[in-house]
Parts: structure tokens; C-alpha cells; sequence
């Protein structure tokens, strides 16, 4: 695909995303570690 080697912002906004996403998994995960172990 030629189209890939183009610039564009969206490439950014994908891993500031999928960082939102682990970070919201990882403070998920957390969460129901703690409300298992209280």
C-alpha cells in the first residue's frame, strides 16, 4: 500500500489510544485484584 508512507495525524492519535486503553485495562485489572483480595 503506497498510501501508508504518508504522514498523516492519525497515526498518532492510534497509539495515544491504544496507551488510554491499557492503562485503563491495567487500572480495571488492578481494581478486581483488590476487591478480591479485601
Amino acid at each position: 500500500m503506497p498510501g501508508d508512507d504518508s504522514a498523516d495525524p492519525s497515526g498518532e492519535r492510534d497509539w495515544v489510544t491504544y496507551l488510554i486503553g491499557t492503562l485503563l485495562a491495567f487500572e480495571c485489572t488492578i481494581l478486581v485484584v483488590t476487591l478480591i483480595w479485601l
